[in-house]
């Protein structure tokens, strides 16, 4: 059963891509705008593919609606969609990456984001009640020396120089991530904290399930693993995971990946297996605007994982220790979720 008040349960989510938080209507409006032809015949058609049943779909989708976006009004709007109906949610903070290659790679000046989304994020928690850092997301498949580049243009954006960017990622799982080890370690020296989508895209009879999680944790030495569940087919990495101090935070999407086809239904993620085992793991809308809001995902969790009331506070804590909040913020919303009283 899903509590009456589970709204008021703090969240923090921290796996969500603003490009994939678009709503068709908001993506067909800025394409007109902005002049662009989508491969889409018509508003309808747009909203039917975003009713994606495999992973290519959702990409070939995802990237194409990711270009709409060219002014630094279409960012922040952006921004402000996904964060007006946040708190309402239960999230009082957020960790959004966002993909700058979707303007350099067509030879746009990649600032026109950060420069929208600043804009957004300066007066997102007085106008919203909610906070919100930025992680700068890198598509693996592209050149590690784009992002390297684009590392160095964003130091003026950081959270050292009073910006919102608080962490780089890397998504698209393809190929190792070799080039982008220097990166990494860039990033580090630049203070900024380290994530990575891994273990999500080893789909099929693969002999080592896990293996981008190895090479997150050992190679890219991250902060915390976006997505991670594919650990759960490899013992030997699940009991490293387990020993690890501190642990390594995963940020599973399981409506998501239900819906990329990882696992049949929610029934069968291991979410609730991985929190059973003590691991740091959180849940996320991943893609919200082609899969499920925040409040979906965990509505259908709680449903379909039968989440108890100490599995819901565990999660909620969860979301906060995996954040780059600083350790006084993390801790007045872990004791304000401790008391927290739940009713049915």
């Amino acid at each position: 059963m899903i509590e009456s008040n589970i709204r008021y349960l703090p969240f923090a989510e921290l796996h969500i891509h603003l490009e994939g938080s678009l709503q068709p209507e908001f993506a067909w409006h800025i394409a007109k705008k902005n002049n662009i032809k989508l491969p889409f015949e018509s508003l309808d058609a747009l909203r039917q593919a975003y009713q994606c049943s495999d992973q290519d779909e959702f990409f070939k989708t995802f990237l194409s609606v990711g270009n709409v976006l060219r002014t630094e009004e279409d960012y922040e709007d952006a921004a402000n969609e996904y964060l007006s109906k946040a708190l309402s949610q239960g999230l009082h903070h957020v960790e959004m990456s966002f993909c700058p290659q979707f303007l350099s790679e067509r030879g746009d000046d990649w600032q026109t984001a950060i420069r929208g989304l600043t804009n957004a994020l300066n007066n997102c928690e007085k106008q919203y009640g909610v906070t919100c850092f930025l992680i700068l997301e890198f598509n693996r498949s592209l050149s590690a020396e784009s992002a390297g580049k684009i590392l160095e243009e964003s130091i003026p954006y950081t959270k050292k120089n009073g910006g919102w960017i608080y962490a780089i990622g890397l998504y698209v799982e393809v190929v190792p991530a070799v080039g982008f080890y220097e990166v990494y370690e860039r990033a580090r020296e630049l203070g900024l904290y380290c994530v990575a989508h891994a273990g999500h895209d080893d789909l099929g009879n693969v002999p080592d399930p896990g293996r981008f999680v190895i090479e997150a944790i050992d190679k890219l030495k991250v902060n915390r693993i976006d997505h991670g569940v594919q650990c759960i087919k490899d013992p030997e990495l699940i009991k490293r995971l387990c020993n690890m101090n501190p642990k390594i935070p995963m940020n599973t999407c399981p409506v998501s990946n239900v819906l990329c086809g990882l696992f049949p239904s929610v029934c069968d993620h291991p979410l609730k297996k991985l929190l059973n085992m003590d691991l740091i793991v959180t849940c996320n809308s991943d893609d919200p605007a082609y899969f499920c809001c925040f409040k979906d995902t965990l509505d259908a969790c709680i449903k379909d994982l039968s989440l108890n009331q100490d599995d819901l506070r565990r999660l909620a804590i969860n979301s906060f220790e995996a954040s780059f909040l600083p350790d006084e913020k993390k801790q007045e919303y872990i004791k304000e979720i401790l008391v927290f009283q739940f009713t049915n």
